[in-house]
């Protein structure tokens, strides 16, 4: 459907015109898009191989934004399908149960060191600067075995790079990120040892003419990027709404066995939300033949917006969805995804939340916001997620 025929439904406004569980709406960017977000359909849609991340034509595709993560879609080839498979499996491999397990008291002790710099900082302090923002990045450290003397720069790096709502920043970021990780892959070719350049490096050397370097590469940076700002936003939404809950705090500080599932609750309640009415948005999925969804046809090569916050507040799905509740279990998060691109490193993503708060709560029973959850900027101004600051007190 043309993109004026849109706006012909939509009207100046750039509403959303309701159509059974599917709306047509308008996407930052002013493309039109149509808005899933019952949960059911939306969990069904995530899994269905005709809605994908590729076009036919990027360029001239309906996106979200004009540029970042959620602005065009991949190209699509006839090859695409089959390189995205031995992407995800090399990218498994690299992220393997049995190699985040063993990362896991060195997570402990990167997590114990940043909250001893919280504890010796006045009892005032940015959870942000001091936690939230340095952890991700230490851990990929360790998972891509950054030597410490290189690890600033590798750290600077990985910050400017999920700028994606800053694109000179975001072009710095890459521009010094990616060849340094081609380094370290030629570094474990000679040298290999058990991490993420080490499984690319032996990749490149059984089959040299699929996985060259640049390839190689994207597959580094896809787990470096995944693994930063998503992370670092989940924290820091999840302090703010557990730490103005005294009920849940104390549910958890009184059984820190409901760690895992407050975690789970609070992905739950952190799914991307748009930030304001006018701007619909959610997981972006594409078209790759005409799709009927609950009555409505959706053609081939139109933009489909996954509303993943709203699809995790359906009353139909869950009793009082706004409501934290630390007990709350057997309701899987959206955030991460699910089918062919689910998120492979959500493990990490988890294991990093449950350590950090099982830690925080023990160590500091009675932090708390010292501004209002509503003063709190937005790390990206166009999504509600994250924090550029996060002041708290104990």
């Amino acid at each position: 459907m043309a993109a004026v025929l849109f706006r012909v439904l939509l009207g100046s406004e750039g509403g959303a015109m309701a159509h059974g569980e599917v709306r047509l709406t308008t996407t930052a960017s002013g493309h039109p898009a149509w808005l899933v977000s019952d949960h059911g359909t939306v969990r069904r849609l995530l899994t269905d191989p005709r809605l994908d991340v590729y076009h036919e034509d990027p360029a001239g595709a309906p996106r979200c934004f004009a540029s970042g993560p959620f602005g065009p879609p991949q190209q699509w080839t006839p090859d695409a399908a089959e390189d995205h498979l031995r992407m995800r499996r090399l990218v498994g491999r690299s992220m393997s149960a049995r190699r985040l397990a063993g990362l896991r008291p060195r997570i402990q002790e990167i997590v114990d060191g940043l909250l001893d710099d919280l504890a010796a900082a006045p009892r005032h302090a940015d959870f942000h600067r001091l936690v939230s923002a340095p952890l991700p990045p230490l851990v990929l450290r360790e998972l891509f075995g950054v030597p410490d003397d290189e690890g600033g720069d590798f750290d600077g790096w990985l910050h400017d790079a999920i700028s994606d709502h800053d694109p000179d920043r975001m072009v710095r970021g890459i521009t010094g990120l990616s060849p340094y990780v081609a380094t370290l892959v030629r570094r474990r070719i000679a040298e290999p040892r058990g991490d993420v350049p080490t499984d690319l490096a032996a990749a490149h050397t059984e089959d040299p003419e699929h996985w060259t370097m640049e390839r190689l590469t994207g597959a580094a940076c896809l787990i470096l990027l995944a693994g930063v700002g998503p992370t670092m936003d989940a924290i820091d939404d999840s302090l703010v709404r557990l730490s103005a809950d005294a009920d849940q705090w104390a549910a958890v500080r009184e059984s820190p066995e409901l760690v895992e599932n407050a975690v789970e609750e609070l992905l739950r309640l952190s799914a991307i939300t748009a930030a304001g009415t006018r701007t619909p948005f959610g997981i972006p999925r594409w078209a790759g033949t005409d799709v009927t969804v609950d009555g409505t046809t959706i053609r081939k090569g139109e933009l489909v917006l996954l509303d993943i916050h709203a699809a995790s507040h359906d009353e139909r799905h869950i009793a009082e969805p706004d409501r934290l509740d630390v007990h709350r279990t057997g309701k899987t998060p959206l955030i991460f995804g699910a089918g062919a691109h689910y998120c492979l490193g959500a493990p990490l993503a988890r294991m990093q939340l449950c350590i950090l708060f099982r830690t925080l709560i023990g160590r500091f029973p009675a932090m708390r916001l010292a501004v209002p959850a509503g003063g709190i900027r937005s790390r990206d101004p166009r999504l509600a997620v994250g924090s550029t600051g996060l002041p708290v007190a104990w």
